[in-house]
């Protein structure tokens, strides 16, 4: 099977399995009834999936690419986000949108668990995401000769994440402050 026609089948695969999924969490009430561990499911559809296909399609590892980048990268993906919250919550701060105030030591070790925890979650519904964007259905697209496969794949990335955001509460949750106090 050509590697366009391979991209083609993650697409409508995962699609559809994630699709079915979150219009599951939506009908049973939208994110806030579900916990992390349900949203952590749903990213690693993307791996799960990429791993499953090369099974079958016995295609091999060659193309994810796994390596150890340059240092500075590593640094550049913890600093970078790091200082665009910071900048969000100042200018929201700065426009009355958001309160921003620092946590007291007390309330951050009554959150550390908390915290940690989602960044464990975090960190392995990244890596089933990633395994499967880029892992998968970049390289498939680059080696299938689709026109402009950065595009592509970030449509289909948007489009993935479209049902819960428009409509899975994705962004009614709890309130950190009530997590802490």
């Amino acid at each position: 099977m050509s590697d366009r026609n391979q991209a083609l089948v993650f697409i409508v695969s995962v699609l559809a399995i994630s699709w079915s999924f979150e219009a599951f969490i939506i009908a049973s009430g939208g994110v806030r009834n579900f916990g992390p561990l349900w949203i952590v499911a749903l990213m690693c559809i993307p791996g799960a999936l990429s791993i499953l296909l090369r099974l079958i399609l016995k295609s091999g590892y060659e193309d994810v690419s796994f390596r150890i980048g340059k240092g500075r990268y590593y640094v550049y993906a913890v600093a970078i986000p790091f200082l665009l919250v910071l900048l969000t919550g100042l200018v929201s701060a700065a426009i009355d949108i958001r309160q921003f105030s620092l946590v007291s030591f007390e309330q951050l070790i009554r959150l550390s668990p908390v915290l940690l925890s989602v960044l464990v979650l975090g960190l392995i519904g990244a890596f089933g995401e990633e395994l499967g964007w880029r892992g998968f259905l970049l390289p498939k697209l680059v080696g299938g000769g689709v026109k402009n496969p950065y595009l592509v794949s970030g449509l289909v990335w948007a489009s993935w994440h479209l049902p819960l955001v428009a409509y899975g509460g994705f962004y009614q949750t709890e309130s950190i402050t009530t997590l802490i106090s």
